[in-house]
């Protein structure tokens, strides 16, 4: 059984963590991106540089197809963390930027190249299904990257912003931890599926 679990595991992960076209008309204007930043408990502001990238595709792009011109999935950006503006991160960690078949890059724009210093807005997963993903990015030197430091700073919070340094172990330990806890939670729905299929008419 462990041998075939592999494949429907990662199907329904990323069935339950795929971007949907909806996200490309939820965009906020810059102005207001700010201000939904500052006042999002689940954003976290750093500066980073980003050392790898790597693309996650889960459909390849269709040349023909005006709703499949671009590759769908995700793409990956391993990140080495300066400083933590709003919210509490690891020193090192992989983000993702959604990108959907019609919309490409949508909200976020396009990843900034490897070994440029950004600015980074992250939204927190609230699941083990979800991924750390990118809300939006700007150079340091940017306008919107200076008026979002500012308003930050502006902002009254009682959490003190922090970088923490996560070792390699402790990595491999959070990451196994999680993909057990997400076998169990598939191993779940598949006993339900086998229910349905064989039981209920």
């Amino acid at each position: 059984m462990k041998k075939y679990i592999a494949f429907p595991f990662l199907a329904l992960a990323f069935v339950l963590i795929a971007p949907s076209q909806s996200h490309a008309l939820s965009c906020v204007d810059p102005e207001g991106m700010i201000d939904y930043v500052v006042k999002d408990p689940n954003s976290i502001v750093v500066t980073a540089t980003p050392k790898v990238q790597a693309e996650r595709v889960d459909k390849k792009a269709v040349k023909d197809d005006p709703n499949g011109m671009y590759d769908s999935g995700y793409t990956g950006q391993f990140l080495e963390i300066e400083k933590a503006h709003m919210g509490t991160v690891p020193d090192r960690q992989w983000v993702y930027f959604r990108r959907d078949s019609t919309w490409n890059y949508l909200c976020a724009g396009e990843p900034p190249k490897v070994g440029s210093k950004n600015i980074y807005v992250l939204q927190m997963p609230q699941s083990v299904f979800e991924l750390e993903t990118v809300t939006a990015v700007y150079p340091v030197d940017s306008d919107m990257g200076k008026k979002l430091m500012k308003a930050i700073e502006d902002t009254d919070s009682e959490v003190e912003p922090m970088v923490y340094e996560v070792p390699k172990a402790d990595w491999l330990t959070r990451l196994h931890d999680e993909l057990k806890e997400m076998a169990f939670i598939v191993k779940i729905k598949l006993a339900e599926w086998t229910f349905w299929h064989a039981k209920v008419k």
